[in-house]
């Protein structure tokens, strides 16, 4: 039987973030999709190859479905999917997808929240970062709360979306989606070899210091010890409108793996009005082990797809 594609195919991670901490959850114009040609990873990996094309070229919204499960995982699901003018893939172009996504179990559900809408994209560019959304509701961007990642080695991506249900009773029939899309590659903007007992001032309102106290030990996803410390980054503000995304990653010596995040949360600052986003590294016995810390700066814009249809025919209950 001849494997069914799509012509012109070419991060979870997420977290969510509140004022208690939360242990991190690892998660994550419609092109016309046919079944003519394998798919089309070659532009792809050429673009990687020739730094003179356009790197940040627009990406298409190619495909769309509900999410049946409670979990982020790995599972292969044949489900109903669509495209964003409302047309139903076939089954063949459903398991076509899937081989080049693997599954739309993207989010992890929470309490009080619509069944996420997952979103696959196509890399127009040779871009790897992923893409953040937001729906768009009489005029103002909300429901930014769900999971992306980056693009695949075949270029693909997936973002879902599961705004709360005191925001959004119900999904509409159409909708309005930002999308918060990379125009460069994450830039080394600074490199410390030597940790300072003050804070390191990265950019404005972005900081990393050592914290002894803020650093907490999950096992399990259970609380086991707290009061630790930790490597803490914090970012002022930090909204889907901040067009600047700011990363640090912490060498350990004899470690392969930079150190981890065990947590993010929000604190209000000392300025009214003014609140941060920490990034919490998981407990850190002894500085002296740091080997380097290097900070990144990516930059975005914001590109509005507008008239997208939503099957709320094949919306069904969340699985747990």
């Amino acid at each position: 039987m001849r494997k069914e594609n799509f012509q012109g195919f070419a991060r979870s991670f997420t977290v969510r973030t509140a004022i208690l901490t939360l242990p991190m959850l690892a998660a994550t114009a419609a092109a016309e999709l046919r079944s003519e040609e394998p798919p089309s990873t070659r532009n792809a990996a050429e673009n990687d190859e020739n730094p003179g094309d356009n790197l940040a070229a627009d990406p298409e919204l190619i495909a769309l479905a509900w999410q049946y499960g409670s979990q982020a995982n790995t599972k292969r699901r044949k489900q109903p999917v669509w495209r964003p003018d409302g047309t139903r893939l076939t089954d063949a172009e459903t398991v076509a997808l899937l081989d080049q996504i693997e599954t739309f179990q993207t989010h992890w559900h929470q309490p009080g929240e619509l069944t996420p809408l997952v979103m696959v994209f196509q890399r127009g560019g040779s871009i790897k970062s992923g893409l953040a959304t937001a729906l768009v509701l009489d005029g103002r961007r909300t429901g930014t709360g769900g999971s992306w990642m980056p693009f695949n080695a075949k270029g693909f991506t997936k973002s879902a979306c599961a705004p709360m249900r005191k925001v959004l009773a119900k999904w509409p029939e159409t909708m309005v989606l930002d999308v918060k899309v990379p125009l460069e590659n994450p830039r080394v903007t600074k490199t410390i070899t030597t940790i300072p007992a003050d804070a390191v001032q990265v950019a404005t309102g972005v900081r990393w210091y050592i914290d002894p106290k803020r650093g907490i030990e999950y096992v399990g996803g259970v609380q086991k010890r707290v009061g630790l410390k930790a490597a803490v980054f914090e970012i002022e503000n930090n909204e889907f409108d901040s067009l600047a995304d700011y990363q640090s990653t912490v060498s350990i010596r004899g470690e392969q793996k930079p150190l981890a995040d065990a947590y993010l949360t929000k604190v209000f600052l000392s300025r009214p009005g003014a609140w941060a986003t920490l990034r919490v590294s998981k407990p850190l016995d002894d500085v002296r082990t740091i080997e380097k810390v290097e900070f990144t700066e990516q930059r975005f814009k914001i590109k509005r797809f507008e008239n997208i249809k939503l099957r709320l025919d094949l919306l069904l209950p969340i699985e747990d």
